[in-house]
């Protein structure tokens, strides 16, 4: 089973269905980013599985100076339209490309909707730590899924496909060497979310963030 093959042309398929964020989703994203992570300004982030571009404005409106890596050629080709300025990296895995970034490259790496794909997270999570500089943080973002917006995307055999708690994502930042400092629910997000649920008729989606810093 080609499990990455089968998710990229899955998303270089039909990549104009990932719209951006409202700017009022944009700014609650803003709001719990800085609990989560503190403020940006002047620091190096890279958005891994940047996809379309969600995150990666959501951290340029923080102040971070921001790169991006994914693997699917016609999402990265959306988010260089939107945001000419900022590097973006085509990986054919990212979980297989220790050289892809130098060592000490970034003050905080983060991914949103990302670690289900993953078929070796606590490796990847050793690998991201690598690229940090000192003290410096790696940010997980994800969801308790639902299992009906869940089947088809992931297979359940991958490690953190469809888990329904933050902890196994925390220990797996922990054994990858880095040291969990915040666990917390994106409250303002999942506010927006509930609100936008109720008009849709679709069931909630309920995020966190779980953020580990290096040594």
């Amino acid at each position: 089973m080609d499990v990455k093959g089968d998710l990229r042309n899955e998303y270089n398929a039909d990549a104009s269905r990932w719209h951006d964020l409202p700017d009022e989703a944009t700014a609650l994203y803003i709001s719990d980013l800085r609990d989560a992570v503190g403020d940006g300004e002047g620091r190096l982030a890279l958005d891994v599985g940047t996809g379309t571009g969600m995150l990666t404005g959501v951290l340029l409106k923080s102040g971070f100076r921001v790169s991006g890596v994914d693997f699917a050629a016609e999402m990265l080709a959306v988010a260089k339209r939107s945001f000419p300025s900022v590097q973006f990296k085509l990986v054919d895995d990212i979980e297989r490309a220790p050289d892809c970034y130098p060592p000490e490259s970034f003050d905080l790496i983060i991914c949103r909707q990302v670690v289900g794909h993953f078929t070796n997270p606590i490796a990847t999570f050793r690998q991201w730590a690598g690229w940090l500089k000192q003290s410096g943080q790696v940010a997980v973002i994800d969801a308790l899924w639902p299992r009906s917006a869940w089947t088809g995307m992931c297979p359940d055999h991958l490690p953190l496909a469809c888990t329904q708690t933050w902890a196994t994502v925390a220990y797996m930042l922990e054994q990858a060497g880095l040291t969990v400092t915040e666990r917390r629910w994106l409250h303002r997000v999942n506010g927006y979310e509930a609100v936008r649920a109720l008009s849709t008729n679709t069931p909630p989606v309920v995020r966190y963030v779980v953020v580990g810093r290096g040594s």
